[in-house]
């Protein structure tokens, strides 16, 4: 009798066993990511360093440079909000709209070769339209502006949806939250870099 009860216990055990080792795996797997995560955030320089993309390629000498920011941007979330900062005509206008392309020894160019970063170009054209709608001058360069800015548009080709407002047929898109770039890192690389080459503006 207990011959045959060995091979219905070997049984249950066997259907046991998969699910425990699946289960301490899990458990080990988790345990060492969590040990690599604290170990990452407590080294360092670790944070700063996980994003700049190695480039050493590159010579840096006449034409040998990378065209885009040895960065890595990661996604964040941005909730459309109507600010009460960045106006047509107010007091602070001017200050807000300089401030986003404003960094200690130029305008976002970074020394990477005779080249800005396109985000800050695009950024200078929105202040160029504001002072032409204020001011009342579309030249050339707001019309290169309104172009740059319309294929820029284009390039990003964001689909996130916007509800339609009943009663208008149309969008104010606030309170959307769309998945963008991190532009923090963005500006961060480029002051760093302006400070340790001493960039000038062109």
């Amino acid at each position: 009798m207990r011959d045959l009860e060995k091979p219905a216990q070997m049984a249950n055990i066997l259907s046991v066993n998969p699910l425990a080792i699946a289960c301490l795996a899990l458990f080990i797997s988790i345990s060492f990511n969590i040990a690599a995560i604290y170990a990452f955030r407590h080294r360092a320089g670790a944070y700063d360093s996980a994003f700049v993309i190695d480039d050493s390629r590159f010579s840096y000498v006449e034409n040998d440079y990378p065209h885009l920011l040895p960065l890595h941007v990661p996604s964040v979330a941005l909730k459309i909000e109507d600010s009460e900062g960045y106006g047509l005509s107010d007091f602070s206008a001017w200050s807000d709209w300089r401030s986003t392309d404003l960094f200690p020894n130029g305008n976002g160019f970074v020394k990477l070769g005779p080249e800005g970063v396109s985000m800050f170009h695009q950024m200078h054209c929105l202040q160029r339209i504001r002072n032409a709608i204020v001011h009342g001058d579309p030249g050339y360069h707001t019309r290169h502006c309104l172009n740059l800015l319309r294929q820029a548009i284009l390039c990003a080709s964001d689909i996130t949806l916007d509800p339609i407002n009943i009663g208008t047929d149309g969008t104010d898109g606030v309170g959307v939250v769309h998945v963008c770039r991190d532009w923090e890192k963005v500006y961060d690389f480029v002051e760093k870099n302006q400070l340790r080459y001493n960039t000038t503006a062109w």
